[in-house]
């Protein structure tokens, strides 16, 4: 029997204690899980060594971690950086960095294109295709503040997810702070509000999320 792997990623918490659940495992696996992946930077399972050797090879046959990859970048004279970035079906969102005097925002998308047509915004122009999942939001959200520490702190990362997630955060927003999340980039998020809700929920488990989650601002 053919199994396919299910992107993590894709999961809140609430997702994987019900999993669990099925499986007959505990539910305090899924705090352990998503303190390894969103604060301590661990994302490969057999480097969970808080949990049974056994359960990690298990999980490593059941999930996978995949986030989108950027595929083309532009950056302004006042360090404004937009990203053009490839999902795994070949559709395209776009992201952008902008800093505003103490401001370091990150304006995210929501929604590969959009369905409302504003008259001062040229997504709605390209149509609505389909909402962004969740491991495409916090894939988003993942890649464009590991390119904005390769930019700034001009480190050799890795081109996957497996970067140091916790000198990439905690060092990020000291010395080049991401002061805001905006979704006002591709997409109505609240058209994409169950998602939406979902991110919120998982962000909490970032470093620094007290920080954060008081500034995402839903454009």
């Amino acid at each position: 029997m053919y199994w396919q792997k299910i992107n993590l990623l894709n999961f809140d918490l609430n997702d994987l204690d019900f999993f669990f659940i099925l499986i007959n495992k505990k539910k305090y696996y899924s705090n352990m899980i998503f303190s390894f992946i969103y604060n301590k930077g661990v994302f490969l399972f057999i480097d969970m060594l808080f949990l049974p050797l056994k359960f990690r090879f298990a999980l490593d046959r059941i999930f996978f971690f995949n986030i989108p990859i950027i595929v083309k970048e532009e950056i302004s004279s006042d360090f404004t950086i937009k990203w053009v970035i490839k999902l795994f079906d070949n559709n395209f969102i776009e992201s952008v960095y902008i800093k505003h005097y103490e401001r370091y925002s990150l304006c995210v998308s929501s929604q590969v294109g959009c369905s409302l047509k504003c008259s001062f915004c040229s997504t709605g122009n390209k149509g609505y295709i389909r909402n962004l999942v969740l491991s495409e939001i916090i894939g988003q959200f993942l890649v464009c503040v590991e390119r904005i520490k390769q930019i700034f702190y001009n480190k050799n990362c890795c081109s996957y997810i497996m970067f140091n997630f916790n000198y990439c955060f905690s060092d990020f927003v000291k010395y080049y702070n991401i002061t805001n999340v905006i979704f006002m980039g591709m997409g109505e998020p609240l058209l994409n509000f169950f998602v939406l809700e979902k991110f919120f929920s998982v962000i909490n488990y970032f470093k620094n999320s007290n920080f954060f989650s008081k500034r995402i601002i839903v454009s």
